[in-house]
């Protein structure tokens, strides 16, 4: 048996250039988590992904499961993560299951991943205080406060946002969860979910259900939880602006795993492969593999000197 496995989701398109990049950085950068067995995951009907991905993930000792899993909620691209993480825990016998999504790095060994002594589940809070980052006397509370009703729970719990350092109720970003499988977490938030979307999904469906959902799960029941430290899903967006001190960084070479979210999908006038970006050697990777990978938009070639 594994001692750990690592879950992503990989469909046709933007995905397998970012799920690339991640599995060479665990391979590269990892340490006793360079080997870890990975398993990738296409939950839905007529994503598969090319023949060329397909011949990476067999050079680089990757596990392609194609099985339709997201069948009710096709449309919602969110909701693979809820099924890929439950049909993971359920199958797979690894001790520990963590769950990365695909546009994220691993540069350094994540040793937290080996130490989770009696926790449960492992996560870092939500980057900034924005949309469903709230506190009670914000507009957005009224979404909170009808998980609450449906799922007859209690949420009073906060955390501090990692980038503007802000209160807010717990909440967290749901770009790395660390779990032991026999806490059965990722089925009971899968359960969760389910029940949510079917009294209400129009309420819920273009709300970030998935990782809100995540959050009321982890708050909800009695999980041992452990918030991961400074270095881990860290927002590469953000390098330089972290406010929060528990996670700011000096470099990237400070990075364990990173995670470069909405980086490459809005257009701008900064090109995000110059600058503080790629300081250093692991900002000299990340530019080299997002150029190699196609991982930015066509209209980043110009500015890449493409």
């Amino acid at each position: 048996m594994d001692r750990i496995s690592l879950i992503i989701n990989t469909e046709r398109g933007s995905l397998e250039g970012q799920s690339k990049m991640l599995i060479e950085s665990i391979r590269q950068f990892g340490g006793r988590f360079k080997d870890v067995p990975i398993y990738s995951y296409q939950p839905r009907k007529g994503l598969r992904v090319t023949k060329a991905t397909l011949s990476f993930f067999e050079k680089h000792q990757v596990n392609y499961i194609d099985i339709p899993l997201n069948i009710n909620h096709t449309d919602y691209a969110l909701a693979n993560k809820i099924y890929v993480c439950a049909h993971a825990e359920k199958h797979l016998d690894s001790e520990i299951l963590v769950f990365m999504d695909s546009d994220s790095v691993v540069w350094q060994e994540p040793t937290a991943f080996y130490e989770m002594g009696n926790h449960d589940v492992a996560m870092i809070p939500v980057f900034r205080k924005i949309g469903l980052a709230v506190i009670e006397n914000d507009e957005a509370y009224l979404y909170w406060k009808k998980i609450q009703e449906v799922l007859k729970i209690s949420l009073n719990q906060y955390v501090h946002t990692i980038v503007d350092h802000q209160r807010i109720l717990a909440y967290y970003n749901s770009g790395l969860i660390v779990v032991k499988r026999s806490a059965n977490y990722f089925q009971l938030a899968c359960d969760n979910f389910e029940q949510l979307w079917q009294r209400d999904a129009s309420f819920f469906k273009h709300r970030f259900l998935e990782q809100s959902n995540f959050s009321a799960t982890l708050l909800a029941s009695d999980f041992n939880f452990l918030q991961l430290g400074k270095g881990y899903n860290y927002p590469l967006k953000h390098h330089g602006n972290v406010k929060n001190p528990m996670y700011s960084l000096e470099t990237l070479d400070e990075v364990i795993t990173g995670h470069y979210t909405v980086l490459f999908k809005k257009a701008g006038y900064k090109n995000p492969l110059k600058g503080k970006l790629i300081a250093g050697e692991k900002g000299e990777w990340f530019r080299r593999k997002a150029i190699e990978h196609g991982v930015y938009k066509p209209w980043y070639k110009k500015l890449i000197g493409l």
